[in-house]
């Protein structure tokens, strides 16, 4: 089990806590223009809402090394909203590729790793630019890391696959700009079953061949720490 109540990146921290105290800010001086009629959140009309996580592009400049910055932080997050509740879905992927020469042996780096997820939140007007959320997630992914080392002695590769299914509770707080752009903050209480398949085989020393496969569980709270800048349409 792992609870982690902390971004590692600490810039990407103090600028979500800056964010967020110019909001609460600002919202005092919103909420005394009583004659501004706009509705800032979606009634009986249905609204498409793309989400971009502000916070793991934030992580990619900065060079953050958390393996928290990862496809399960859904960059991408496309909502459909109407009246008090709002259908969600999120994607997430990376790819890297390495070749490296070292004395006697060359290796050879492939990642891949694609997360999704599918789910329903319902939502609390707090005042006419604030509103909170509760949902439920289920969410699912694949990573796929595959190491070969070519030597003259032998080629050894090393592969590793992942099957994660799992889901939980989310909830978060959103802060509307505007009409159709808002500031949302979140975070989820994720439980996770993974299974690991490892396979190692030699060309030559195939004696060693191994392959094995384990299940894994993890339980993930986190504190909303995830920014989000949503454009509605």
């Amino acid at each position: 089990m792992r609870i982690d109540f902390c971004c590692s990146t600490k810039l990407i921290s103090y600028f979500v806590g800056l964010v967020s105290v110019f909001l609460m800010c600002c919202s005092p001086n919103v909420q005394a223009q009583k004659k501004d009629t706009i509705a800032y959140f979606p009634n009986n009309d249905r609204n498409i809402e793309l989400g971009l996580n502000v916070t793991s592009v934030l992580a990619s400049f900065v060079g953050a090394d958390d393996e928290r910055i990862s496809p399960e932080n859904f960059p991408l997050s496309l909502k459909i909203a109407k009246n008090r509740g709002a259908f969600r879905l999120g994607l997430g992927s990376n790819f890297s590729s390495s070749d490296s020469n070292t004395p006697g042996a060359a290796v050879t780096n492939k990642n891949y790793a694609f997360t999704t997820r599918v789910g329903y939140e319902w939502r609390h007007f707090i005042a006419k630019r604030w509103a909170a959320h509760l949902g439920v997630d289920i969410v699912g992914g694949f990573l796929s890391e595959k190491n070969t080392v070519n030597s003259s002695i032998d080629i050894s590769t090393l592969v590793r696959e992942d099957v994660r299914i799992g889901g939980g509770p989310v909830y978060g707080l959103q802060f509307a700009i505007s009409n159709r752009m808002v500031l949302g903050c979140e975070a989820s209480m994720y439980t996770i079953a993974t299974r690991s398949k490892r396979k190692e085989t030699f060309q030559v020393n195939t004696q060693f061949n191994r392959e094995e496969s384990v299940w894994l569980g993890a339980f993930d709270i986190t504190v909303p720490q995830w920014l989000y800048l949503i454009v509605r349409f």
